[in-house]
């Protein structure tokens, strides 16, 4: 596992005496850290002085974090004070970076290899390699803050960048969250998040909680006391990853003073999050010493990650819940053309799809009409959107119904468990589970998800074995209920098109009047959508002939529906393919 422990000092009179009491409880595990260093710091001789020497000393990273920019500098060269940098506009970005690379050579003699904040657009990156070529690793962003942690932090927190990748990657020039499909299309830097997240409760809930972050864990009540099995349990949760990477997992560790001091950011006293901060440190350090984690500065990560992977990267992981028992399996995929969440709980269903396939552009800031919202869209969030029923309807998701005479089955009422994962191939394989209709039919169940590197998903289903009643044929249709948006709340879907390409095609703008379209024997079934850029579609995979169905939704249940549907016996495996295209 290659390992970032990150700091930033900060001169504020409550905060000086953490940043050197963090840098000492680091290297006495003989480890070293990256520095980031904000403005407010860069204007401060002992910080100055604490920087150089641990440079020195110890080997740490000295490089530049685009936070706390409020100091009275950087508000006469704007005019105004706004703590998040990627919502400048692009006059006043260009200004902040060119003050900040100038105040940092100045004060340690080069520019920096590396820099950090909340969020860079893709505006902030270009202006920032233009004016300081080194850097070739940055903190880009933060996995999957948004929405939840808006709502969390009472509408304080106005950082909208989900839809980004959990791990390290090369951002896009038209939108950092999203993976660059060609040397064309990338950055010449690697960014990394903020934080390692907990890959099933930062979906679910409130993600800054649950993290690489001891003193946000308290914040979640995952302690008790001094005492969090968890924080070790999430470590091993990365490195479990390497099992599905060629050997590859990545952690990054960044706890900033505020969090160890007396703050109303948890109910204990600093002392339990010092202590908790240093047990993670200690576990990082018994990890290095078994050659089972690698502690590498940003540049050095940056230039390791450029050797291993190409530009290209695929990467997964099987996340599974540590905290609650819940025995909840969640499968990840991404690379340059999709991102997706299938959620074994609710029958293998997808609850999060990211088109990438349709380089959506997006910028942030003042100048911009996207202004603070730099998400990359979903095409389904079942966290955002509804998912399985819920009170009178259901919401974005996949799912596939079983039906057998008059009864009927949802697979999203079952729980799932990974069997295996495909390293080379990239997919997985759940164990067998039994699905019971109400007429005693028992159907014994096996799934698969194949992952191709062009925007295509194979989804087979094994029926191993029908017992009980007379009939040993089950009707199966593949189910894809769609939208696309950032928020929780919808987008207009007027422009959308739903078709079946057949012998005899058929299609149907979108009315929200739940007009629907059928059709036997059918090639595929699409849903159009321009203001994404997208095409979403199911086609048959396995030879077989499938009958299809689009439908639309009303205004008070606003989807699209696409079905596939045909007869399976006992022993047969159905092929389906849920593929993603970019619109001319």
């Amino acid at each position: 596992m290659q390992v970032n422990i990150l700091h930033r000092p900060e001169p504020d009179p409550h905060k000086k005496k953490v940043f050197p009491m963090q840098q000492q409880m680091v290297h006495e595990q003989g480890l070293k850290t990256t520095i980031l260093a904000t403005a407010p710091a860069l204007e401060d001789a002992d910080m100055i002085e604490l920087m150089k020497a641990d440079s020195e000393k110890y080997g740490d990273e000295l490089g530049l974090s685009f936070h706390a920019l409020g100091t009275p500098d950087i508000v006469d060269l704007v005019g105004f004070a706004e703590e998040a940098f990627w919502l400048y506009d692009e006059a006043d970005k260009r200004k902040v970076i060119r003050y900040l690379i100038d105040k940092f050579k100045d004060v340690f003699g080069f520019e920096p290899f590396s820099a950090a904040s909340y969020h860079f657009d893709a505006s902030s990156l270009r202006i920032l390699l233009e004016e300081c070529p080194s850097i070739k690793t940055v903190v880009g962003g933060c996995f999957e803050e948004g929405v939840r942690v808006y709502h969390g932090c009472n509408n304080s927190w106005y950082l909208f960048n989900e839809g980004m990748p959990w791990g390290a990657w090369y951002p896009s020039k038209s939108h950092s969250l999203r993976p660059a499909q060609s040397a064309d299309d990338a950055f010449d830097v690697v960014a990394v998040p903020h934080l390692s997240r907990d890959l099933v409760l930062a979906y679910e809930g409130r993600n800054d909680f649950w993290a690489s972050h001891p003193p946000n864990v308290q914040r979640g009540m995952g302690n008790l006391g001094d005492n969090c099995p968890y924080d070790k349990n999430l470590i091993d949760q990365w490195r479990y990853q390497e099992r599905f990477n060629s050997g590859y997992s990545y952690l990054n560790v960044f706890v900033s003073a505020q969090w160890l001091i007396p703050s109303h950011n948890s109910e204990e006293p600093p002392e339990v999050s010092v202590s908790l901060y240093r047990q993670q440190l200690e576990y990082i350090k018994s990890l290095a010493d078994k050659g089972e984690a690698e502690v590498m500065t940003m540049t050095e990560f940056g230039q390791w990650y450029r050797k291993k992977f190409p530009i290209n990267h695929r990467e997964v992981s099987l996340a599974k819940e540590v905290l609650y028992g819940s025995g909840k399996h969640y499968f990840w995929y991404i690379d340059p053309y999709m991102r997706v969440l299938v959620d074994m709980f609710q029958g293998c269903s997808i609850g999060d799809l990211r088109p990438y396939i349709a380089k959506v552009p997006v910028t942030t800031g003042s100048d911009t009409p996207h202004k603070m919202l730099g998400s990359y869209p979903y095409l389904i969030h079942s966290q955002y959107r509804t998912g399985y029923l819920n009170h009178c309807f259901d919401g974005s998701r996949t799912t596939a119904i079983l039906k057998h005479g008059d009864s009927q089955v949802d697979l999203a009422d079952y729980i799932f468990k990974c069997d295996e994962v495909f390293d080379d191939r990239k997919g997985f394989v759940t164990k067998p589970s039994v699905v019971k209709f109400d007429d005693g039919v028992e159907v014994t169940l096996k799934i698969r998800f194949l992952f191709e590197e062009d925007g295509q998903v194979i989804i087979e289903r094994e029926l191993v074995s029908v017992e009980g009643g007379d009939k040993k044929q089950i009707e199966l249709t593949e189910y894809f209920k769609g939208c696309y948006g950032i928020t929780e709340y919808p987008e207009d879907m007027s422009d959308i098109k739903l078709a079946i390409n057949a012998a005899e095609a058929k299609s149907l703008s979108f009315r929200y009047k739940r007009q629907q379209l059928s059709s036997s024997s059918v090639d595929s079934v699409e849903a159009i959508i321009p203001p994404i850029k997208t095409i979403a579609g199911l086609k048959p995979a396995d030879g077989k002939k499938w009958d299809g169905t689009v439908a639309e939704g009303i205004l008070f249940s606003p989807y699209y529906t696409l079905k596939l549907t045909r007869v399976l016996k006992a022993g047969e495996t159905s092929r389906i393919c849920l593929y993603l295209k970019a619109m001319n």
